[in-house]
């Protein structure tokens, strides 16, 4: 799973951002980081294969214009090339989005997302992280920044969608063009964002900016998590609540499952007229929490000499732990429910951390009680 972050208020936005991805990336992160911003009515944008550190020392990213953006970390896998790193950014720069979640999906989503990437390939849009194989590298289309090779490694086509002209594509770039392209069809962004993930619905959050709104940052979740901060100098949006400063006294929310919001630096609109389409997905009652809590510290206990980090947990919640939420709905809250109980047992005080190098040359948060 990924992790995101976006803000909206009074100070400049790149460092803030950076620095929540900061904070996320060695919980699920770093091995493909990006951001975006607007100012003065353009988008500004930078991405990397690598962590924070690396996007910092290689681009200008810590000094992008703006005091609104979003921002993104993947953890990593076969797909790890700066194409496929977000944001994604439409063909006329007008809007960029970020995703996060995972491969679990409703109804037939991969013949969805194809039959979706086929009308906009017919309507035009051009997608920046086209790839095509050659000779066991990828050659990227639309790609001004050149890649090094091990930049280059091809991504696996296993739940890629393929274009027409023999190309895959990333699913995340696929709903921001959807998105642009309903929007510019007479649609709201909230409209727009709840069409194509009720379409594509999945386990994940979209997040997403565009240069004629540029006060407001665009946020539907499904069932990963979406927190946020209200502050006297603005909102602030992250996965977890981890991802916060320190100490800053603010309000905070967890974003509603299945409406999409827009949220500005003083407000959160829940745009209600534009719920998504499909089966409801169940909320983390008192209840749901607690037999949670007492699961993952049952996990968590006496492993001082093999800690675990966030996959494993999250993992076994998904696989061996289904019956702590009601119902049979395939899509669940299983990555907040961890997020969550790893933020009380740190407010007991009984989570103990420590950062580790992990495999893929990225580091990670190992946690034991």
């Amino acid at each position: 799973m990924c992790n995101i972050a976006g803000y909206v208020g009074n100070r400049a936005a790149a460092p803030i951002l950076l620095e929540m991805l900061r904070r996320q990336q060695d919980y699920d992160g770093g091995m493909c980081t990006g951001i975006a911003t607007i100012h003065e009515g353009r988008l500004y944008y930078r991405k990397i294969v690598g962590d924070v550190d690396a996007l910092i020392k290689h681009t200008d990213a810590l000094y992008l214009p703006g005091t609104i953006g979003i921002a993104h970390t993947r953890p990593g896998g076969k797909n790890d090339s700066y194409v496929m790193a977000h944001p994604f950014i439409t063909p006329d720069e007008t809007m960029a989005g970020v995703t996060n979640g995972t491969g679990i999906t409703i109804g037939d989503f991969s013949a969805r997302n194809r039959s979706l990437a086929e009308m906009l390939y017919d309507a035009g849009y051009k997608f920046r992280g086209e790839v095509f194989e050659r000779n066991g590298l990828a050659d990227y289309q639309n790609v001004s920044v050149k890649a090094n090779e091990d930049e280059m490694r091809v991504p696996t086509k296993r739940n890629m969608p393929v274009l027409k002209n023999g190309a895959n594509t990333s699913g995340a770039e696929i709903r921001t063009n959807a998105v642009h392209y309903y929007y510019n069809q007479g649609m709201s962004m909230t409209a727009a964002m709840s069409k194509v993930d009720s379409y594509l619905y999945k386990d994940g959050v979209l997040e997403m900016l565009n240069v004629a709104t540029p006060d407001r940052i665009y946020v539907l979740r499904t069932t990963r998590p979406a927190a946020t901060l209200k502050t006297e100098d603005g909102t602030y949006i992250a996965t977890t609540r981890f991802a916060f400063p320190d100490g800053l006294p603010g309000e905070y929310s967890q974003l509603p499952i299945m409406y999409p919001c827009e949220i500005t630096k003083d407000n959160i609109r829940i745009a209600t007229e534009d719920k998504m389409e499909g089966e409801e997905i169940s909320e983390i009652t008192p209840e749901v929490f607690e037999d949670g809590y007492n699961r993952i510290v049952g996990m968590l206990t006496g492993k001082a000499d093999e800690p675990l980090y966030f996959d494993d947990l999250e993992l076994t919640i998904a696989k061996e732990m289904r019956d702590i939420f009601p119902g049979d709905h395939p899509l669940f809250q299983h990555a907040r429910l961890v997020y969550d109980v790893l933020w009380r047992l740190c407010e007991e005080g009984k989570l103990k951390t420590e950062r580790r190098w992990f495999k893929n040359e990225k580091f990670r948060t190992f946690m034991w009680i």
